[in-house]
């Protein structure tokens, strides 16, 4: 136990806070590594071919006739993809499974710009700021609306490709309820900091840092 007040003196916190600002930039560089690669079709679906047959491909590798190999991307949801009479993936479809995955990747790439702007505050001894908790409430926001609003997202463009495409499209998810309560906890935490501010301001200061 005589340890633990030792980890929140200043350096400690502040060494911390550089290590995390150094990682949300990873995670920031993955997110857009992972989007070119979703515009590039390097998506994991699980296509029902006209022969009956279904196996689990990306949509680059579908026709053979633009592959990337390597890597590629799984959100951990499941998109099946029934091919057309001609036993093909039209360009429809195509769209429509990489706005799916996008959905996701774009939101949490700007998710991890606001964490990376609130530990690189608390690095520079900006801690109990208003601006801290503008940026904790547009996180836990961009968040939820990942956990609970993308799941059907992903389904209402699956339902609009299929409409539109020669091919059927199902995504099979659901909404991160758990992470969904976390966000939320997070942006009443937010909210109690900068009503706490904004009750103490006086006329003509600014908190903003």
């Amino acid at each position: 136990m005589k340890y633990i007040p030792k980890i929140f003196q200043e350096a400690y916190v502040r060494s911390i806070c550089r290590f995390m600002r150094c990682v949300c930039h990873v995670a920031m560089l993955v997110a857009v590594l992972s989007l070119v690669l979703c515009c590039m079709g390097q998506v994991t679906i699980i296509l029902h071919r006209n022969s009956g047959y279904s196996e689990s491909t990306i949509i680059s590798e579908v026709d053979y006739r633009q592959y990337f190999g390597g890597i590629e991307i799984d959100s951990g949801d499941e998109v099946h993809v029934w091919a057309n009479e001609r036993d093909e993936v039209d360009l429809f479809a195509r769209v429509g499974v990489v706005l799916m995955y996008g959905s996701l990747i774009v939101p949490e790439l700007f998710a991890y710009w606001f964490l990376s702007k609130i530990f690189s505050n608390i690095q520079k001894g900006k801690l109990l700021i208003e601006q801290n908790a503008n940026l904790l409430w547009t996180y836990g926001g961009i968040q939820f609306s990942v956990a609970f609003f993308v799941p059907y997202m992903k389904v209402l463009i699956a339902l609009l490709t299929s409409m539109v495409s020669s091919n059927r499209i199902s995504v099979f998810t659901n909404p991160n309820l758990s992470f969904a309560l976390s966000s939320v906890v997070l942006m009443v935490v937010a909210y109690i900091i900068r009503s706490e501010f904004q009750s103490h301001k006086e006329p003509g200061d600014n908190m903003m840092e």
